[in-house]
């Protein structure tokens, strides 16, 4: 949910519309003083599968998110090694 977003923005748009299509990330766009009127710009969905190749492409791009996605990795092999209540990933 954003407060704030410049939808004339050809570049912002076109990343979270890829974002959406890769991770079925949705984007709200709030209205604080009247959320009535509050805007969804993209609705969320369920992924099943995840678009590697953005994954790759993001994580090149941001040293935090291949951060994330490193401690995302080893808390998925802690649960598939059964030890997930005895790791706490530091991020």
């Amino acid at each position: 949910m954003v407060e704030k977003i410049n939808t004339a923005d050809n570049n912002l748009m076109d990343l979270l519309k890829r974002l959406h299509t890769s991770f079925g990330i949705g984007v709200v766009l709030l209205n604080v003083q009247d959320m009535q009127k509050s805007q969804v710009l993209l609705n969320a969905k369920f992924k099943e599968n995840l678009d590697h190749a953005m994954l790759g492409e993001l994580s090149q791009n941001s040293p935090d998110f291949k951060d994330f996605l490193n401690a995302l990795t080893l808390y998925h092999e802690a649960i598939k090694a059964h030890m997930s209540e005895q790791t706490n990933p530091s991020l």
